[in-house]
């Protein structure tokens, strides 16, 4: 499990690119490059040509967001693996909360019962 910062995704654009094609696109990898530390998301999207390199979509909601986690296995082409912002995390701990709330309340009304 892990986290990714959308701060993340911008200032290692330029390594990730050089990674992903170390032979190829020498020309965007420049311009990355050039870019300064505190790059605009903007400006990383018109070099590129989109923003797949820059955004950050939860699994759940499908929203572009600052951060989130990944849990799962290992990320690959065939992993069973989610990516969760911190939003639909609180939602699913308060399903968790309503569940335990709702157990409860049936032990009280068993108990009474008796």
């Amino acid at each position: 499990m892990n986290i990714t910062t959308k701060q993340w995704a911008l200032s290692t654009v330029a390594e990730r690119w050089k990674r992903q094609y170390p032979q190829s696109h020498q020309d965007i990898f420049q311009k990355l490059s050039a870019l300064s530390a505190v790059a605009d998301e903007d400006e990383i999207t018109k070099i590129i040509g989109n923003s797949s390199w820059t955004r950050l979509q939860c699994d759940e909601c499908g929203r572009d967001v600052d951060a989130y986690v990944t849990i799962g296995q290992e990320q690959d082409y065939d992993s069973s693996t989610a990516r969760i912002c911190r939003d639909c995390i609180a939602k699913a701990l308060a399903l968790f909360d309503a569940e335990a709330l709702r157990l409860a309340g049936q032990e009280d009304g068993a108990d009474a019962e008796q």
